[in-house]
């Protein structure tokens, strides 16, 4: 996925150049972020079932990074949509509750619920500061990825890494730069909507998810 990541970005950066200067905190603190999330996402996938994990992670999502919202970007909700970022949430999140569940996996999922509200609201500031969204993702896309890409081939080798995705190639690259253009959608939405909105309808992939793992 990091390679396809990474590919995603370069096309990106060729494409549309760099972003402005006011980008490049809120790029270095999602940088790290990220590497928190995919740490957490991957111990959570490692003890706990993907329909447990996901769903928590995602539904606690949205009212986190509403609350952020409205203390950093001053981006209030209505009565009426703070209850339905309230619903989105809560429904999401109680899809993976179980009481059979491991305590790791829900340990892990809502470490991972937590960076993704995190770098959600780090990365919409950010996009909004760059003067041009998508050169805000084509940097945020090297930024997240090649850290992984490195960080696979020094823990497992490049021959070991070679091996596991001999014949997933295409697959493997695909998950990548999918992965990178839904969350560039998002962040784009992000310019010209609230940040809460746009994340709570962003989550509502945990349907497509869950049907996915079953």
């Amino acid at each position: 996925m990091g390679l396809g990541g990474i590919a995603f970005g370069v096309a990106i950066l060729a494409w549309r150049g760099l972003p402005d200067a006011a980008a490049w905190p809120y790029l270095a603190i999602s940088s790290g972020v990220h590497a928190l999330y995919w740490i957490a996402l991957d111990r959570g996938y490692a003890v706990g079932d993907m329909s447990h994990v996901y769903t928590i992670a995602r539904g606690l999502a949205p009212v986190l990074v509403g609350v952020g919202a409205a203390l950093t970007a001053r981006e209030l909700p209505s009565s009426v949509a703070a209850t339905g970022i309230a619903l989105v949430s809560g429904g999401i999140a109680a899809i993976g509750l179980s009481p059979r569940a491991s305590r790791a996996a829900t340990t892990w999922a809502v470490a991972t619920g937590i960076s993704i509200a995190t770098y959600s609201l780090v990365d919409a500031l950010g996009a909004r500061a760059s003067g041009d969204a998508l050169a805000y993702i084509g940097v945020s896309s090297l930024g997240t990825f090649v850290p992984i890409a490195m960080y696979c081939f020094v823990r497992r080798s490049r021959e070991t890494v070679g091996d596991a995705m001999r014949g997933r190639w295409v697959k493997v690259l695909a998950a990548g730069a999918f992965s990178n253009a839904g969350f560039g959608l998002a962040l784009w939405a992000q310019t010209i909507a609230p940040i809460a909105h746009v994340t709570a309808i962003r989550e509502t992939s945990v349907v497509f998810g869950v049907a996915i793992a079953a």
